[in-house]
């Protein structure tokens, strides 16, 4: 009953993103890479395949939160982390607000094929069962 509960309580967001716009973007426009990334990130996930997966997960984030556009955040206020299952941190303006509108833990799963990135992110409420988690 309790996982029932937690589940329904889950606040969850799906994203796809075109390879080819982020091989084009990493080709054309590097830097817009390194302000929409960590450095942690940047050492994890590697090649074209790896930046689409974080910014499917980033952009899934967003839409799970339901609240600040990708357009209102400094993307580098999320940071994808390895797991499984991918961890997320928040930091920042947009950490304080998730911490007061979203208290949860979030956690994701990303997967590239040749043309498209695809990112599901689920956060979790603090009082989910350890079992579940």
């Amino acid at each position: 009953m309790a996982m029932t509960a937690a589940l329904q309580a889950a606040e969850t967001g799906i994203d796809l993103v075109e390879i080819d716009r982020v091989r084009r973007l990493l080709r054309e426009n590097p830097a817009a890479w390194l302000g929409m990334s960590t450095p942690r990130e940047r050492q994890y996930w590697h090649g074209v395949a790896g930046a689409a997966c974080v910014l499917a997960v980033k952009e899934a984030l967003l839409k799970a939160l339901q609240g600040p556009g990708a357009d209102e955040v400094d993307w580098r206020q999320i940071e994808v982390l390895p797991g499984p299952p991918l961890q997320i941190a928040l930091s920042g303006e947009l950490g304080l607000w998730a911490q007061q509108h979203r208290p949860v833990r979030w956690v994701a799963t990303a997967a590239a094929s040749r043309s498209l990135a695809v990112a599901w992110v689920m956060g979790l409420p603090i009082s989910c069962p350890d079992s579940f988690r």
